[in-house]
């Protein structure tokens, strides 16, 4: 059976849902999101600091292992697809207000 092959730099957890409850999924440092998704870093540290300070969720979910920032994959997935769906526009796309 083929070895999958992951980006350098993530974590995979396991398939089995931990203590955290979370279940399988990749966790992604910012460079790792910058590199794979195309946000600059310090856009994605910016997005952070509003969400800290502020209270209102910009960007993806973040949060820290240690001292270290980290992204679930999935969490970054959904950000984008909540993203796409509150601002497409074009042929066959209604919008409702």
């Amino acid at each position: 059976m083929p070895k999958t092959s992951k980006p350098r730099g993530t974590t995979r957890l396991t398939d089995k849902a931990g203590p955290t409850g979370m279940a399988a999924d990749d966790l992604l440092s910012t460079a790792d999101v910058s590199r794979e998704y195309g946000f600059q870093q310090a856009t994605l540290r910016g997005w952070r600091h509003v969400s800290t300070t502020t209270g209102n969720g910009v960007g993806p979910k973040s949060f820290k292992v240690g001292a270290q920032i980290r992204y679930r994959r999935s969490d970054v997935e959904q950000w984008l697809a909540d993203q796409y769906a509150a601002t497409v526009r074009g042929e066959g796309v209604v919008v409702s207000r």
